[in-house]
């Protein structure tokens, strides 16, 4: 293990993974190392050789975990023997909490993944794996909203499906309702930016919006 820990972006990534439940995904990891995508898939493919970690799939997407709960106690006891080290790795750069951008025709990032958690908590809907299942009081507040619910169930999609968010490494809501939600907040001007594809930006009006409405905080 000293060997492959020889690498600060692999370090990074297993003390990332540690902190993360039911793993992370490539490009979370990429971003917590400070490394381009092309180099951390190159560090994932050596800590899986090595045993240290275990890609999963989530229907198209795949997220990686520790291997088994060793690995996390031998990484803890290196740190503790050489805490010199930690300050040399390089600092980590997360999306700040108000970053968002297209993902396919819905909304990701921590915006999203704000978003979702803010439905959830409020009753709007429960998480169910794969999807996101809709609550009479969500059906109802997102109708308020905006959203055609009674159109949604004759689309040939999921009507609020799970997606694993790229740089959180958990769930933000995709399917039709995913989709018109973003094009609702776009459309109010809660969003600035491009109306498809690339990144987004939450407005101030956007940010009252959200809060009032979801009972997302950014």
């Amino acid at each position: 293990m000293a060997r492959i820990l020889a690498r600060p972006a692999r370090a990074r990534m297993l003390e990332a993974l540690t902190e993360a439940v039911g793993g992370l995904p490539a490009r979370a990891l990429a971003r917590r190392a400070n490394v381009s995508p092309q180099a951390a898939s190159g560090h994932l493919r050596a800590l899986t050789v090595a045993g240290l970690v275990t890609p999963r799939r989530h229907g198209r997407h795949r997220s990686y975990c520790l291997s088994n709960p060793d690995v996390a106690r031998v990484l803890a006891a290196l740190v503790a023997l050489a805490p010199e080290v930690g300050p040399t790795w390089p600092s980590v750069t997360l999306a700040p909490p108000d970053a968002a951008w297209w993902c396919y025709d819905h909304l990701g990032g921590p915006v999203a993944v704000a978003l979702a958690d803010a439905m959830v908590a409020s009753g709007w809907c429960v998480f169910a794996g794969r999807e996101f299942e809709v609550t009479l009081l969500g059906r109802r507040r997102l109708r308020e909203f905006g959203l055609n619910m009674l159109a949604m169930p004759a689309r040939r999609r999921g009507l609020a499906l799970a997606c694993l968010d790229s740089t959180e490494g958990r769930h933000h809501v995709a399917g039709a309702i995913g989709a018109d939600v973003a094009k609702e907040l776009h459309r109010r001007g809660w969003l600035a930016g491009a109306a498809a594809g690339g990144e987004v930006r939450v407005t101030a009006v956007g940010r009252r919006g959200l809060a009032e409405t979801f009972g997302a905080t950014l």
